[in-house]
């Protein structure tokens, strides 16, 4: 049988291709990328990312035996581009959103999940037990805060809640007194509070109106998405269930962010 020869151009293609790509071979190396301020979930310490959702990962990436980089983006929408066009892989903390969904597979379970309080002045409580109790006031949710349930979003509708872009802002509107409550991830909250010296001001009302499960998600236009992969993330994911829980590690980080903040 003939030789083919491959052009030139074509043969130094292949050859620069990496190895992946030239036999079916599970990837050894992912990159992650998530948002970098967001105490305790993920920030960086100098260069290196920290947080509860990087060391959840880097548990999951172990399970897997591969390598992991992580990411920080700026915002939640650079995040989510880089991940989409298929430059990253994983994106960390996904928000279970049909546009993201389109373009990304979301892995179950979670990495964690996220508990949406009422936040209120501290010189204004009321009394407090569910949603009932928050029709008649006026209150904000930030924007990335979705709805579990039919009844969320239909007690969403009722109270007519304001979305808020920003967290510190809604925080600020609160204790001029321009509204009465603020709907935020209990977690992430407590760390503007404390950054911002507001500790004494506000309070959260409890329990919890609901947790907000925060997934790992692997872009559709990465190179490395195969059903291996899917199913060897989703038995990592799964595995972490059996250790220490994802709400427990949380907390854990939070404090430590605390304790590092107090000492510097």
């Amino acid at each position: 049988m003939p030789r083919r020869l491959l052009p030139v151009s074509m043969t130094l293609c292949f050859a620069l291709l990496p190895a992946w790509s030239q036999a079916a071979e599970p990837c050894e190396h992912l990159v992650a990328i998530g948002v970098g301020e967001r105490v305790p979930y993920q920030w960086l310490d100098g260069a290196e990312p920290q947080g509860a959702s990087v060391t959840l990962l880097n548990r999951v990436a172990a399970g897997l035996g591969v390598t992991l980089d992580v990411l920080t983006a700026e915002n939640p929408e650079q995040a989510e581009r880089e991940v989409s066009s298929g430059r990253v892989d994983l994106l960390i903390d996904a928000e279970l959103r049909p546009q993201l969904q389109a373009g990304l597979d979301f892995l179950e379970p979670p990495l964690h999940e996220a508990p949406v309080v009422v936040w209120v002045a501290k010189d204004r409580v009321f009394p407090f037990q569910d949603w009932d109790d928050l029709g008649g006031r006026r209150g904000v949710r930030i924007d990335n805060t979705e709805w579990e349930t039919e009844s969320d979003q239909r007690a969403d509708a009722q109270l007519q809640l304001r979305p808020h872009g920003d967290f510190v802002q809604a925080l600020q509107s609160l204790l001029a007194g321009q509204i009465d409550y603020v709907l935020h991830d209990h977690v992430a909250g407590q760390a503007v509070v404390l950054r911002h010296g507001w500790a004494d001001e506000v309070v959260v009302l409890m329990p919890a109106l609901y947790s907000q499960p925060r997934y790992l998600a692997l872009s559709h236009n990465s190179a490395c998405n195969t059903a291996g992969l899917r199913d060897g993330l989703t038995r990592a994911l799964g595995g972490l269930q059996g250790e220490q829980s994802g709400a427990s590690i949380v907390r854990q980080h939070l404090q430590q962010w605390a304790e590092r903040r107090r000492s510097d």
